[in-house]
């Protein structure tokens, strides 16, 4: 975006005036402290005069939320590899109906929830 508007020779206070928000919060959207919504981009990308996937080039395709569900994923599939990951995913592979594989869970987020609440900045895991 920045870089978009300084080719074009536009301030920050410009965009500001046309977007209906403080230079400021142009520099947040600059920085990438704050999002802009999808209508503002569309303002914004006219203003510039280019497309709205213009403002994406050069970008990270890789988002912090796809990084997030990554890190997840492969804490998933570590514990699914350890030995006590196995015997908790046989255990409930063999448990004899739904309701027992469901209250299992249950139990378990309850425990997780309480822990939580117990020690703060806690992930609830304990070894």
């Amino acid at each position: 975006m920045r870089h978009r508007r300084l080719m074009a020779g536009i301030t920050q206070e410009d965009v500001g005036k046309v977007l209906g928000i403080s230079f400021q919060q142009v520099q947040k959207y600059e920085n990438g402290t704050n999002r802009m919504s999808a209508g503002r981009l569309y303002v914004l990308a006219n203003l510039l005069n280019v497309s709205v996937n213009d403002l994406f080039v050069g970008l990270d395709p890789m988002s912090q939320a796809s990084r997030a569900v990554d890190d997840e994923l492969r804490r998933v599939e570590q514990f699914a590899a350890s030995r006590e990951g196995m015997n908790l995913n046989l255990a409930y592979l063999d448990a004899p109906n739904a309701r027992v594989r469901k209250l299992a869970i249950e139990l378990l987020r309850l425990d997780v929830d309480r822990s939580d609440k117990n020690t703060a900045g806690s992930h609830g895991i304990r070894n």
